[in-house]
C-alpha cells in the first residue's frame, strides 16, 4: 500500500490501528508517514507565511449577513453529497434494448463478412470495416448496456479488422485504433456511472471486473481512472463496514472494560481476560471458512475497538482522571511510549468538549522549541493535538450557530469574533473540519465559506 494511499485514508478519518489491520501495514511505518506529512505541512507554512490562505478581513459594517450564506452553502453542499451517488445512468427500456441489439447484429454480419473475403480483397474489407465504424457513431448516441458494449468491443478487437489501409495516406488503421479506445472510454464511464450508484460491494465487485482490461499493453487513461475509483470506494466501504461494526457491536463485557477506564476503576488484569475471551468468542461465533480471521486478528479488533471508543465517544465513556487513564491504556496496549495513550486521552476530552482541559493537558507535555536542540517526539505530538483541539472546538461553534435559526446582530458578532479568533491563532477556513457526510467526507469551512465564488453558482 503507498503512502499516498495510506495518506488518503487518514485524511478521510480512519484509524492508524485499523489501516493497519485490514491491510496489513506496519503500525510504526503508518506513524511515519503521518508525521512526514504534520511535517511537510509545518514546513510548507513556514515557507509562504505571508501566501497562505489568509483569514478573512473582518468588516465591520456588514451589508449582508455572511453567517446566513455560510447556511445557505452548507444545506447546498450536503445536500449534493446527499444525492452525489446519483448518476445519469438509467435502465434500458424494451425499445432500446431492441435498437442497440439490432446494430450489434448488423456490426456482427459485417465482421462475418470480411471474415469471409479473400486477401485479395482489401479494397472490399476496408470499405466494410469503414461502414461500421460509421455505424458505431449511432450506437454510441444511444442508450446502451455494459454487456452490449462489451459485444461492441469484442467486434472491434478482431485482428481480421487490421492493417487494411490501401495507401499511405489511408488512415482506417489510426480510425480502428481511435475507435477501440472510444468503446473502452464509453464501457469505462458506464462503469464509473453505475459504480456511483451502489454502495453494494458484490455489485461494486461485478462492475470491477467488467472494466476493460489493456489488449496489447494498450489501455485508457479513463479505464484506469474508473479501476482505480471503484478500488478506492470498496477500501472505504470495507473499511466503514469495519468501523460500523466496530462502533456499534459492543459486547456488555467490553462496556464494562470501556466504563471501568473511565471511571477510574480499571483492573488490568481484568481487562486482559475481558479482551481474550471477547476474542475467543468472536473466533467461535465466526463462519468456519478458509477467510475466518485467526485469534491473534480478533485479539487486535477488539483492542481497535476499546481505543476507537475511548476516542470518539467521551460523553458515553467520559474520562474524568486524563494522566490515570494514560497509564491504563499504555498497560493494557503494551505501549512503549505515551503518545498514543496520550492521543486517545486527549481525543477523549475532544468529545467531551472539555477543550480547556484538553489543552492544559497538551500544554503539559510541550517543550519550548529551541534553534539548536530537536523538540522531543512526545512534545510534537502534545502541540500537533493542541492545534487539532482549537480546530475541532472552532468547528464544533460554527456548525452550533450555523444550526440556529439566523438573527442578524448575532450572527454579525459570532462571525467578527471568529474571524478575530482565526486571524490570531492564524487559522485558514481550509484547515477547520465542521462536519462528516454519511460517507465518511469531511466538510471544510472553505467549502462554505461565503468567499467560495464556486458555491455562490
Amino acid at each position: 500500500m503507498s503512502k499516498e494511499e495510506i495518506l488518503e485514508l487518514i485524511n478521510a478519518g480512519f484509524a492508524p490501528e485499523l489501516i493497519e489491520l485490514e491491510f496489513n501495514v506496519p503500525i510504526e511505518k503508518i506513524n511515519k508517514y503521518i508525521k512526514q506529512e504534520e511535517k511537510r505541512k509545518e514546513e510548507a507554512k513556514k515557507l509562504k507565511p505571508t501566501k497562505t490562505e489568509a483569514s478573512p478581513t473582518v468588516t465591520k459594517k456588514e451589508k449582508t449577513n455572511n453567517l446566513d450564506i455560510l447556511r445557505k452553502n452548507y444545506n447546498k453542499l450536503t445536500s449534493t453529497h446527499t444525492s452525489e451517488s446519483e448518476s445519469t445512468y438509467q435502465p434500458l427500456t424494451e425499445e432500446e434494448q431492441a435498437k442497440a441489439n439490432t446494430i450489434i447484429k448488423n456490426l456482427q454480419n459485417n465482421l462475418k463478412s470480411i471474415k469471409q473475403m479473400q486477401a485479395s480483397q482489401r479494397k472490399e474489407k476496408r470499405q466494410t470495416l469503414s461502414q461500421m465504424i460509421a455505424e458505431l457513431k449511432v450506437f454510441f448516441q444511444s442508450p446502451k448496456s455494459i454487456d452490449q458494449l462489451h459485444q461492441i468491443r469484442a467486434i472491434f478487437q478482431s485482428t481480421e479488422l487490421e492493417n487494411l489501409a490501401i495507401s499511405r495516406d489511408d488512415k482506417i488503421n489510426l480510425k480502428l485504433t481511435k475507435t477501440r479506445k472510444n468503446i473502452d472510454e464509453e464501457l469505462s464511464l458506464l462503469i464509473e456511472q453505475m459504480a456511483n450508484q451502489t454502495n453494494d460491494l458484490d455489485e461494486l465487485n461485478a462492475l470491477y471486473k467488467k472494466i476493460p482490461l489493456a489488449i496489447h499493453g494498450n489501455n485508457t487513461l479513463l479505464a484506469n481512472s474508473t479501476r482505480t475509483k471503484l478500488e478506492s470506494k470498496m477500501t472505504q466501504l470495507r473499511t466503514a463496514k469495519t468501523m460500523y461494526n466496530i462502533r456499534n457491536n459492543i459486547s456488555p463485557e467490553i462496556e464494562d472494560l470501556l466504563r471501568s477506564i473511565s471511571d477510574n476503576t480499571f483492573d488490568l488484569e481484568v481487562a486482559r481476560k475481558t479482551i481474550a475471551k471477547e476474542a475467543q468468542r468472536r473466533v467461535d461465533n465466526s463462519p468456519k471458512t478458509t477467510f475466518a480471521i485467526p485469534l491473534d486478528r480478533q485479539k487486535r479488533q477488539v483492542e481497535i475497538q476499546i481505543s476507537t471508543l475511548i476516542s470518539e465517544q467521551g460523553t458515553k465513556y467520559p474520562i474524568t482522571n486524563p494522566g490515570l487513564a494514560i497509564n491504563n491504556l499504555m498497560q493494557l496496549f503494551s505501549e512503549r511510549d505515551k503518545e498514543n495513550s496520550f492521543r486517545r486521552v486527549i481525543e477523549n476530552l475532544n468529545s467531551q468538549r472539555k477543550y480547556d482541559e484538553a489543552k492544559e493537558l497538551c500544554s503539559k507535555y510541550i517543550v519550548k522549541r529551541s534553534f539548536d536542540s530537536e523538540e522531543p517526539s512526545m512534545s510534537k505530538t502534545a502541540r500537533s493535538l493542541y492545534r487539532n483541539v482549537i480546530l475541532t472546538q472552532i468547528g464544533n461553534m460554527i456548525m452550533d450557530q450555523v444550526r440556529k435559526p439566523s438573527n442578524r446582530e448575532e450572527d454579525t458578532t459570532f462571525m467578527n469574533l471568529l474571524e478575530e479568533k482565526m486571524s490570531k491563532e492564524r487559522i485558514t477556513p481550509a484547515q477547520i473540519v465542521i462536519d462528516i457526510t454519511p460517507g465518511g467526507k469531511k466538510i471544510y469551512l472553505k467549502d462554505i465559506w461565503y468567499t467560495n465564488t464556486r458555491m455562490q453558482k
